[in-house]
């Protein structure tokens, strides 16, 4: 193997574990490029630059009924994709791509990778952590204590889908976000 990551490192994780953090600190390490979602929402000022392709609604179901994506969701009234020609794009490309997904897109994105994708997850904090990091971030502790109740299940989807032999590696939490980007680091070290 080369000196690079693998072309892409799918990071999954409950809200507030730590996803964005994460790829934030492997980008400044690696490098990176974006692997660009397609979404029928309005742009927002903390959109990074290409990060998102806006398009109308009319447009995403079009591109849907072309199987022009390799997954997509609807999520509160707006539908967001992976368009499988960028997929295919940043699969051979050698600047790493990380990227958050949900767990649900894990078989879909391994066996169209053919295996090449690296999955991190990482285990969620406990519950007091996720509430402060979640209401220090939206400054709403109900909306905080429903993303956590939402994420609940993420842990356990995780090792389902490890016992159905999907090649997921497991982040431990750590009280030190650089404790657990050396951890992250040490995974994809042994995929170099």
């Amino acid at each position: 193997m080369g000196q690079y990551p693998p072309p892409l490192t799918a990071i999954t994780g409950a809200s507030g574990a730590g996803k964005t953090t994460l790829e934030n600190a492997l980008r400044s390490i690696y490098g990176g490029r974006t692997l660009v979602s397609t979404t029928t929402r309005l742009p927002r000022s903390t959109d990074r630059d290409g990060e998102y392709e806006h398009i109308t609604r009319l447009e995403f179901i079009q591109l849907a009924r072309r199987r022009e994506f390799l997954t997509w969701m609807r999520f509160v009234g707006c539908y967001y994709g992976i368009r499988l020609a960028s997929f295919r794009e940043v699969l051979t490309n050698t600047t790493p791509c990380f990227r958050p997904i949900t767990p649900e897109v894990i078989p879909r994105w391994h066996e169209a990778s053919g295996g090449s994708i690296l999955f991190l997850h990482l285990l969620s904090p406990p519950e007091t952590v996720l509430r402060h990091r979640l209401s220090s971030r939206d400054g709403d502790a109900d909306k905080a204590q429903q993303r956590i109740a939402a994420d609940r299940h993420i842990d356990r989807t995780i090792e389902d889908l490890i016992r159905r032999g999907l090649p997921i590696h497991v982040v431990r939490y750590l009280d030190n976000p650089y404790e657990q980007l050396r951890e992250a680091q040490e995974i994809i070290r042994a995929h170099i």
